[in-house]
């Protein structure tokens, strides 16, 4: 057993440590850097810890602090009106390019993008990954490809075969194979594509030479680990080995401590089901030496086959090199490479997988806020406004003990007095109270709160709404400067960029992200697996596409040949100013008809404006344009008199079903060729009455005649 050291490890963060015993081996490599890790990942999960318990406001020992304390949830408050300014929708994306195919690969980048979108559920994420990154400084966010199977019955008929020969045994009255009916298990993929998880930002742990990056490079980040805790049925079946439980499920209404929680009496509580295991995620590069075996451990030491020292001593250094070539191109695929990342999981005592990482950078996206390039921890708006908001509570706490003693004032009794304790306690107005002394009880009244505390509050105040780039004109001191017009812009513009700043950092964000499982499912889907996806055409209509190779190839290629971009704008969204700016293209299309298409810009104010998802259940069609424009055109000018005089058989129908001629006097109005021959009592020689002259002016907008 290695011997314990006290106070001797200067990256110790506790009193005793043990000793590596074996450092040769990969798994020694393992937990050395991981050590290093938790040592330089401390200080900043200490002061993010503090942090959160300011945003959360649950730092309190005991409830008695309520009484005594005020806490103010100024930082929850900022961070909260802060978020939607920053993401509080889908942002929309757009494909550029050198060539005219860009404009072709739009629809298919966004009929994917909306289907990792919604199956991985990013909105919800993002935002997870939007809080930390307000409050801490930064947000971590994890993207594996994900596979899973569930088996599913599914029956077929399949000929039945002669056990003795094995061929199909064919029935005597038809001459076919007899069939039967069969079920198998298929397995039927539930999950494939990449799954993104905001990961707990006090359990990923870097190496203390990463330098700040969305993305993280061997250049930036060697490595990092990522801590789980699993139970021991769940590393029996992801890894096929089983380990012995090491830590116990935290709770937080039972103990943490092994021995107290053996002490719990609850019936109830089944111990041994609250055992679990730590396991590491490791990804990162590993020295040549370790990389010879990407076997898993079991624990115990490999067979190897040992050479004959005498030939081993005959051997040239050609023939050990070309030995020496031979066997780092057996052990590991594609060679050892310094910068070459791997992917082990493991535990304290054994590793549990070791493989070449699947992913050509690291499957781990950061969000960072502020902070200088050469460091890698980052902080968010919590670390200024911290002080502020303690300086603040600090003076409020003075205040309400100020007021509990006003409040509730100390009785003074002099020792040589005999009294009603009892009575002098009662608080019922009216109850005489006997004492015997010369001197009667009076109260301890405090002494006046200085002016200094008020006037502290003020200055906090201020500097908080400076600190914070916002202001509040309810709660406002009288003399704020952010109260005034010209504070009230300055700190608003202020407010603006600063608000800008940050959205751009989570757009950018966001595209990386997506840039990353976009080229997984490039290189992860195939043809054969009869993928579909629903897009958008450019004539607006929704088609379902096969995901074939050459749907894949254009996949592969975004961020390559194709740029992908994220509208900075829609991460956030003021739907009061979106219908406006619908409303104003709108009316700017009607003026200028010869530019516009009216109907996009109808669409778009709906969809936009009015958030009408079905917009084309509002707009005609071209079939009911026509009718309206054929009913709404000028209709033709039909003298129907001169009908009517001209012997025309519709002219004369017309007015009959007007009412304004009888059956007989129709007849008698077609019944001459030429009205002249008719004599002048006819009826189409002679002057129409009122009725048919209105009825005239009307239809054909003459006066008659």
């Amino acid at each position: 057993m290695a011997a314990t050291q006290t106070n001797n490890n200067p990256l110790s963060t506790t009193d005793t440590y043990s000793p590596i015993a074996d450092q040769s081996s990969r798994l020694a490599i393992l937990k050395s850097r991981l050590r290093l890790a938790k040592t330089w990942a401390k200080k900043p999960h200490d002061a993010w810890k503090a942090w959160m318990n300011e945003y959360n406001i649950q730092d309190w020992d005991d409830t008695s602090d309520i009484r005594d304390k005020v806490r103010i949830g100024y930082l929850f408050r900022k961070a909260e009106s802060d978020m939607p300014a920053l993401f509080d929708d889908q942002p929309d994306i757009f494909i550029k390019g050198r060539n005219a195919n860009a404009s072709l690969i739009q629809p298919l980048a966004l009929g994917l993008y909306d289907y990792l979108w919604d199956k991985q559920d990013l909105e919800t994420k993002i935002e997870d990954a939007a809080l930390y990154f307000i409050v801490l400084g930064m947000g971590f966010v994890s993207s594996p490809w994900v596979t899973k199977t569930k088996k599913v019955p599914q029956q077929s008929q399949q000929p039945v075969l002669d056990p003795t020969t094995g061929q199909p045994v064919i029935d005597p009255t038809t001459g076919q194979p007899q069939m039967e009916t069969k079920t198998e298990m298929l397995e039927v993929p539930i999950i494939d594509n990449p799954q993104a998880e905001v990961e707990d930002p006090f359990k990923i742990f870097f190496s203390p030479e990463t330098k700040f990056a969305m993305t993280l490079p061997y250049e930036k980040c060697p490595y990092y680990f990522k801590e789980m805790t699993l139970s021991v049925d769940e590393i029996k079946a992801r890894f096929g080995i089983t380990v012995d439980p090491q830590e116990t499920l935290q709770i937080d209404d039972l103990p943490y401590d092994e021995q107290k929680l053996k002490n719990i009496q609850d019936p109830d509580i089944i111990k041994d089901d609250m055992k679990r295991s730590t396991v590491y995620e490791y990804y990162g590069v590993l020295p040549e030496w370790a990389c010879k075996d990407m076997k898993p451990s079991d624990g115990t030491e490999d067979d190897e086959t040992q050479e004959d020292p005498k030939e081993e001593a005959t051997e040239t250094p050609a023939q050990e090199a070309s030995e020496e070539q031979a066997e780092g191109e057996t052990d590991a695929t594609g060679g050892w490479s310094y910068d070459k990342d791997y992917h082990i999981f493991f535990t304290m005592n054994r590793e549990l997988l070791v493989e070449e990482s699947p992913y050509d950078v690291k499957p781990l996206k950061v969000l960072g806020n502020y902070g200088f390039a050469n460091r890698f921890w980052r902080f968010g708006d919590s670390k200024h406004l911290m002080p502020l908001i303690q300086e603040l509570e600090f003076y409020r706490t003075q205040i309400l003990r100020h007021t509990r003693k006003m409040a509730n004032p100390k009785p003074l009794i002099p020792t040589s007095a005999n009294i009603d304790e009892n009575a002098f306690l009662d608080p019922r107005s009216g109850r005489p109270v006997k004492f015997d002394g010369p001197t009667p009880p009076t109260y301890l009244q405090p002494g006046v709160l200085g002016r200094e505390v008020g006037e502290g509050i003020n200055e906090v105040r201020q500097d908080l709404e400076k600190q914070s780039g916002s202001f509040d004109l309810a709660s406002g001191t009288p003399n704020s400067t952010v109260k005034t017009p010209k504070g009230i812009e300055v700190y608003s513009n202020a407010s603006d960029k600063n608000t800008e700043r940050k959205r751009k950092k989570i757009a950018k964000f966001i595209r990386e992200l997506l840039i990353f499982q976009f080229q997984q499912v490039g290189q992860n889907w195939k043809p054969e697996d009869g993928k579909i996806l629903s897009i958008t055409g450019q004539d607006q209509n929704q088609q379902n596409i096969s995901v074939d190779q050459e749907v894949l190839s254009a996949i592969n290629g975004i961020n390559e040949m194709w740029s992908l971009d994220i509208e900075t704008e829609s991460l956030s969204v003021n739907k009061a100013m979106m219908k406006q700016d619908a409303l104003d293209l709108f009316a700017l299309g009607a003026q200028h008809p010869d530019v516009f298409n009216k109907d996009e810009l109808a669409k778009d104010l709906l969809q936009n404006g009015y958030g009408k998802k079905d917009a084309d259940r509002y707009l005609l069609n071209a079939q009911q344009k026509a009718q309206l424009a054929q009913a709404s055109g000028p209709q033709p000018q039909v003298n129907v008199r001169v009908m009517a005089d001209a012997g025309s058989p519709a002219g004369a129908k017309l007015l009959e079903n007007e009412g304004l001629l009888n059956p007989q006097d129709a007849v008698n109005a077609v019944a001459p060729a030429n009205p002249t021959v008719a004599g002048s009592d006819h009826p189409v020689n002679q002057t129409p009455d009122a009725n048919i002259q209105g009825y005239i002016g009307r239809v054909t907008g003459s006066g008659g005649e």
